[in-house]
């Protein structure tokens, strides 16, 4: 509900209400004060694009009497920060309610009273609330008049609201409300001037910290003068605490994490000196953290005799109470692949990466993100599986190399194993005898733990399918039916060193394909499972060339492939995770069949393919079905057109229907749009009428037209 006074074409704002205190179903209550005489023009309206029925009551009720004085911003009462508090009783009680609305309280009525006050020599000020008849305030504070919001907080009993990092000797206004009616009541208000800025505030009056220590702060009454411009990419916007370290040669561990830390936090560190400072490493979220993933976290490598210093800030402007603990531990023996720990056949080492740098190696999967420890495997010819199985205390990634430090070749890698229970790893590789492997246990994002590292070895798996390489990739012929049979097989292909898009952390054990289009823009992928339990597949425009497509949790299933470019070769990656996956399947490549009778906007056959209203459901299909159609504008996520089809349907005497599409077993996710379609086939004009993406059952649409012309036809567009 919106209120103005005037005269249509020159309306003045009166207020209004999104969500009433009390009213069910996001409805709306609003109160003013009329004048005599003047015209006010009430507009109900809805939420976004919401419309519906309504009653509109209108209440009268003598004039609430007295306004409070301070009502409105230009007539604020002056306020006093003074360190002794002398509360004064003050009410918003008829109260006129307010022409815009607080951040805090988007939604509400705001029955609300103004205050000014001075700050003075003092930055930070509490203003210090206790209700009287009151049942509840909100506060917000502003650099003027109608200027600039700083603060808003709803939710005040009888509270301290602070105010902080304001400019000295400057006046700021400061907004009381609530929702009026039974809320509406006196409160008394003072202001007291807070403490200053902690001494280490600034860098200068940085706090020394020490390994396996604890301090607690508060940056509630910190400011930004001293925040640096240097960020390590980690922005510093709020005002922030300094401590200093003196590095001791341990891997040294910083972190907010616990539960007397209240709010979402970023710690920075920097070397130099203050004044000339160069962040050195950041955090903003450490989503390992148990108590809150908004609490920070910094792992680094110090060296002895240098001074970090460390910040401790918050998210945009948040500020509060935190705990910061200093860690310190040992840096582990191999964490420089110069000093692997070898490891030999059907073996369990434990290792950490607490302490450990993040290596810098050659490109392999999976990436590396997180510090790293180093072990290796003198090649004897086995089937080698390395993990951490179930048996890791943190997200863990492997990745092998072969060669030597400093050049290394990558085997290949995995994240997150199969049938492994908190994301931990295992990854498999037929090894070479006489060859040197260097396995690297690392972690997920910026994970670091403790783990146990299992090598198992089992006689080599042969035969190696021949097209386990692209380079040796089977070529398929476009043919017209498919045998079925399952004469391929992912049993002893290698691992890939690299993932799909569509399957990024499991391992890919994979064979090659690959086919020339001729002059089709269009085939098909058929696949048949044979002893292998499922299928992934993707599609590439060369051996180490584009990924164009990625799909998994194939069965007996076909891949329809569109928009070929004739007379071009093409590779198909067919994989699974290996292990009980694995096994034999059928593959081939066919031509998909015509389109269907009513692929073509301007060619719907009214005999065919009209539908009746209220006839039973019919059942149709848009396999092999063309793009040709505009996509409808409230498709999900502007979907583009892929297998469009169209019907023709005559609108009924009442000028309404329904449309509705149905899951019958295949298709399950659709898109429809209803249009006057008139110029076919030369010059066709649509327009839209009415579209739809999921509002039907699961993923199906549904939509409701209204307002057709009886008798005229139109046309539907459905699409997948």
């Amino acid at each position: 509900i919106s209120v103005w006074s005037g005269s249509c074409g020159n309306l003045t704002c009166i207020g209004g209400n999104d969500d009433g205190t009390g009213c069910s179903g996001f409805t709306s209550e609003f109160t003013f004060q009329s004048l005599a005489g003047e015209d006010y023009f009430i507009l109900v309206h809805g939420f976004g694009s919401a419309t519906g029925d309504f009653n509109l009551s209108l209440t009268c009720a003598p004039a609430c009497t007295p306004v409070p004085a301070n009502d409105n911003c230009s007539d604020a009462t002056p306020l006093v920060s003074s360190f002794t508090c002398t509360p004064q009783t003050f009410t918003n009680t008829c109260a006129n309610p307010a022409a815009f609305n607080p951040s805090c309280d988007p939604f509400g009525n705001i029955y609300d009273v103004w205050f000014s006050f001075n700050t003075g020599s003092f930055e930070n000020h509490l203003a210090i609330f206790n209700l009287g008849t009151a049942t509840v305030l909100s506060a917000a504070l502003y650099d003027s008049c109608g200027g600039n919001e700083i603060l808003c907080e709803t939710g005040i009993f009888n509270d301290t609201v602070i105010l902080s990092n304001l400019d000295t000797q400057t006046t700021y206004l400061l907004q009381v409300w609530n929702g009026g009616g039974v809320q509406a009541g006196t409160f008394d208000l003072c202001l007291v001037p807070a403490p200053p800025a902690p001494a280490n505030d600034l860098c200068t009056g940085a706090i020394p910290v020490t390994c396996n220590s604890m301090v607690t702060g508060n940056t509630q009454f910190a400011t930004t003068a001293d925040n640096p411009a240097s960020d390590c990419g980690v922005s510093i916007t709020s005002p922030a605490l300094w401590y200093v370290f003196t590095g001791t040669g341990d891997a040294v561990t910083l972190s907010t994490c616990s539960p007397n830390t209240d709010f979402d936090t970023k710690i920075h560190v920097f070397t130099g000196s203050c004044g000339a400072l160069t962040c050195f490493n950041a955090n903003d979220d450490d989503f390992n953290c148990p108590t809150d993933i908004f609490q920070s976290t910094v792992t680094f490598n110090s060296v002895f005799g240098v001074n970090y210093y460390i910040l401790v800030s918050g998210f945009g402007s948040e500020t509060g109470n935190f705990e910061l603990s200093v860690s310190c531990s040992q840096v582990p023996p191999n964490d420089a692949c110069a000093n692997a720990i070898t490891i030999g056949c059907d073996t369990t080492i434990s290792g950490s990466t607490v302490g450990a740098n993040i290596d810098v190696a050659p490109v392999c999967q999976p990436d590396i993100t997180s510090p790293g420890v180093w072990y290796h495997f003198p090649g004897n010819g086995d089937f080698i599986t390395v993990s951490t199985c179930d048996q890791a205390s943190f997200d863990t990634k492997i990745t092998v190399y072969s060669g030597a430090c400093g050049s290394l070749t990558c085997v290949g890698g995995n994240d997150d194993g199969s049938g492994c229970s908190g994301f931990t790893s295992e990854f498999a590789f037929q090894s070479q005898a006489g060859v040197d492997y260097y396995i690297l246990v690392h972690g997920f994002g910026s994970a670091t733990g403790t783990f146990d590292l299992t090598l198992s070895c089992a006689p080599p798996c042969v035969p190696v399918p021949s097209n386990d390489d692209c380079a040796n990739a089977v070529t398929l012929t476009p043919i017209a039916t498919c045998t079925g049979a399952t004469n391929y097989t992912n049993e002893c292909a290698a691992l890939a060193t690299a993932n799909p898009s569509c399957d990024p952390f499991g391992n890919i054990q994979d064979v090659w394909f690959t086919f020339n289009s001729g002059p089709d823009t269009s085939l098909n992928l058929v696949f048949t499972l044979g002893t292998a339990t499922s299928l992934s597949v993707a599609l590439y425009d060369g051996c180490g060339g584009t990924e164009l497509g990625c799909l998994t949790g194939l069965g007996n299933d076909t891949v329809f492939m569109t928009g070929l470019t004739p007379n071009t070769n093409y590779w198909v990656q067919v994989w699974n995770g290996g292990g009980g996956d694995e096994g034999t399947f059928g593959v081939c490549l066919t031509y998909p069949p015509p389109p269907p009778g009513n692929d073509d906007k301007c060619a719907v056959d009214p005999g065919m393919f009209e539908l009746i209203v209220d006839a039973p459901m019919m059942v149709f299909d848009n396999t092999s079905a063309t793009p040709d159609g505009p996509a409808g504008p409230c498709w999900f996520g502007a979907d583009p057109v892929d297998h469009d089809v169209w019907f023709y349907f005559t609108a009924p005497p009442s000028g309404a229907v329904i449309v509705e599409t149905f899951d019958v077993g295949e298709m399950d996710d659709s898109q429809i749009a209803i249009y006057e379609v008139t110029g076919c086939p030369s010059t066709p004009s649509f327009t839209l009428l009415g579209c739809d993406d999921d509002g039907g059952d699961g993923l199906m649409s549904r939509d409701t037209i209204t307002g057709l012309n009886p008798g005229q036809g139109y046309c539907i567009q459905v699409d997948g």
